[in-house]
């Protein structure tokens, strides 16, 4: 999984939720650190934390994880969390995996907009 690529996605969500690291990790029980760590693609965030996250930015959770996975996820190279998030994707019907593909190409297209931005 592309964890600065998500972490983009998660800078960018905050930011145009106005929200500062400060008042997000407050709300989720982490610190500052965590969230800009997680942003930066440092560190990986563990899936409560990310669904949460998901909520307070409104972004789609399962759409943003299946974008990831389906653009850098090698089968053969993939860690547990991935081969969850895959497992899960593939017990998904037509529209949702549909669904899934479209609100993560969103988020991505706003991320780079943003970031072409900077």
């Amino acid at each position: 999984m592309d964890y600065k690529k998500l972490g983009k996605i998660l800078k960018y969500s905050r930011v145009a939720a106005g929200l500062s690291q400060q008042y997000v990790a407050d709300i989720i029980n982490k610190t500052p650190q965590n969230i800009s760590s997680w942003e930066l693609g440092k560190s990986r965030i563990d899936m409560d934390s990310f669904e949460i996250l998901c909520g307070i930015y409104k972004i789609p959770f399962v759409d943003t994880l299946n974008r990831i996975v389906n653009e850098h996820a090698e089968p053969e190279y993939m860690g547990y969390l991935d081969s969850e998030i895959m497992s899960n994707y593939k017990k998904l019907d037509y529209t949702g995996k549909n669904f899934v593909k479209q609100a993560i190409y969103l988020a991505l297209q706003t991320a780079d907009i943003a970031e072409d931005e900077d």
